[in-house]
């Protein structure tokens, strides 16, 4: 952006092409030096601006004073340097010392007030992002079911176990799963009316899309866990339409508080690459003590 001259005279967003002309390097110094003579040195600057798409619905484009250059001065005498691409530098000078840039230290504008520009408005986007997801996670609660399960729900737990055990495994609807889908059933008849484990079943209206269960036994005591009591953390699942809205950590959420109601401070579970971003958020860490046969 030019000051001081008629708006059909700015160079507009590309600095190289005039008239629907693309301008080689010669030209351009020869047409922006002629503005110079018949208004005189000018003072200038760059105007930038950003887009951040991260999808259809969420564009956000930003045109800031903050994200300009520093004023500078183009003169109608170029320097002796010039570099090939950039033309303009050669007719820019300080506006503080009246020098060539390329006869100062850095031989560039100063940057600086850009970088804070830019930065202003990715820190301001991130805050409303992290917003939007918190509000999502926070309507999502209210919006999907999070149902304890009974024994009533005995089938229920059946199916979504085969259906989870499916998904983690890869295993197609052909492989025999009735040896599973049996011992499933005996393990929750007995479990759920003892309150040896705590299921949740996660419904948007009538679909079925997620699940998470916890397992609760014993183990002789020990100096870090004195009563011997321990919670196992198993079953989650969420359907892969509804990731990334918070269901699982909500889920997890929910184990975790039936685990402590009980005064189990030792919960753990097993990872798979996906859910680990998951867990660690939440605060589990890596077991390196413990070994299997």
């Amino acid at each position: 952006y030019i000051h001081h001259i008629p708006e059909e005279e700015q160079p507009g967003v590309h600095v190289r092409t005039i008239n629907g002309k693309v301008l080689s390097d010669d030209e351009m110094l020869e047409h922006y030096i002629s503005l110079v003579k018949k208004y005189g040195n000018l003072t200038a600057r760059y105007r930038n601006a950003i887009c951040l798409v991260l999808d259809e619905e969420h564009i956000y484009e930003a045109m800031e004073e903050s994200m300009a250059s520093e004023p500078f001065i183009l003169t109608s005498v170029p320097h002796a340097f010039r570099k090939e691409g950039f033309p303009l530098d050669s007719i820019s000078l300080d506006i503080k010392t009246g020098k060539y840039y390329y006869d100062l230290p850095g031989n560039g504008l100063d940057q600086v007030a850009v970088e804070e520009g830019f930065l202003s408005f990715f820190k301001e986007k991130m805050k409303m992002m992290v917003h939007s997801s918190e509000q999502l996670q926070f309507e999502n609660k209210n919006t999907y079911t999070y149902k304890r399960a009974t024994i009533e729900d005995i089938d229920e737990l059946v199916r979504t176990r085969l259906v989870v055990l499916r998904a983690a495994n890869q295993l197609s609807e052909h492989v025999d799963m009735l040896q599973v889908e049996k011992e499933s059933y005996d393990y929750y008849k007995k479990a759920l009316v003892s309150g040896e484990h705590v299921a949740y079943l996660v419904y948007d209206g009538d679909i079925f899309i997620g699940a998470g269960g916890v397992s609760f036994y014993q183990v002789m005591p020990t100096y870090h866990n004195p009563s011997g009591k321990k919670a196992y953390i198993m079953n989650m699942y969420t359907d892969p339409k509804y990731r990334r809205q918070g269901i699982a950590m909500h889920t997890l959420d929910l184990l975790v508080k039936d685990a402590k109601e009980k005064g189990i401070e030792q919960i753990s579970l097993e990872a798979t690459d996906v859910g680990r971003p998951l867990y660690e958020k939440y605060g589990f860490v890596a077991m390196e003590c413990e070994m299997e046969l």
